[in-house]
């Protein structure tokens, strides 16, 4: 070393120095190189680990990416599905629409969340008279993780409670033409119905009406009828 070589030439430093001497300066020479050196090897080694990182996440979205475009229903042709948008070759938004029961789309949904990490951008819910829901709606693509947050797409709670007919009461039915409607009670409060007619307050829609009887479809799809005999009867 430089230093080292100095300390032998100098005059001031003419003596021998010894073994000791010799340990002990290049020990303080360390002590004050350590600090720096550690951490120009920690800024390496995290450098390191980011661009492993980098390494990891690309391979990621390039698999989901492909899992996206290779996404099928074959068992579902009610399902119509499209990337809406991309970037560098790389799909970012992708479309998803269609006509079913709330059980249905919730298969469908459980499906796609497993593979793709996906972000809600806009929806469109439309009720059908027999039940069903038309759906349409866009996604972004997410982070890739491990770990990811269940979400309910679903436009209600795909579980209703228990049907209990003595919350109901088909008062009269009327027929107009080709169209029919009814009245009929739900919790002592009245309603005129039609088909085609939803009831918030019971998470049932209209299906049908006839002359003697109403039919009324759960957010799950299930049917309940109630006929205007049977109340007929219960007044007896």
């Amino acid at each position: 070393m430089f230093s080292l070589a100095y300390w032998k030439n100098s005059a001031f430093f003419s003596f021998d120095m010894n073994r000791s001497v010799v340990c002990l300066f290049i020990f303080l020479q360390m002590a004050v190189w350590y600090p720096f050196l550690s951490s120009r090897h920690d800024d390496v080694s995290h450098h390191k680990r980011l661009n492993q990182q980098a390494d990891v996440e690309w391979r990621q979205i390039k698999k989901q990416a492909s899992a996206l475009q290779q996404m099928g229903f074959p068992n579902t042709p009610w399902i119509q599905h499209s990337v809406e948008a991309t970037k560098k070759d790389l799909p970012t938004q992708w479309l998803i629409e269609g006509v079913a029961s709330l059980a249905e789309w919730q298969k469908i949904f459980e499906q796609v969340e497993a593979q793709l990490p996906l972000i809600l951008r806009t929806v469109s819910w439309q009720r059908r008279s027999n039940g069903d829901w038309q759906g349409r709606l866009l996604f972004a693509l997410g982070v890739p993780e491990n770990n990811r947050e269940y979400h309910n797409w679903l436009p209600t709670r795909l579980r209703t409670d228990r049907f209990n007919k003595d919350d109901w009461r088909l008062v009269s039915t009327m027929r107009t033409g080709r169209a029919a409607s009814a009245m009929l009670t739900y919790k002592n409060k009245r309603y005129w119905i039609a088909p085609g007619s939803w009831l918030p307050e019971a998470g049932m829609s209209v299906n049908a009406v006839s002359f003697d009887q109403v039919s009324l479809v759960a957010r799950d799809g299930s049917i309940q009828r109630l006929q205007v005999r049977e109340e007929d009867e219960q007044d007896e």
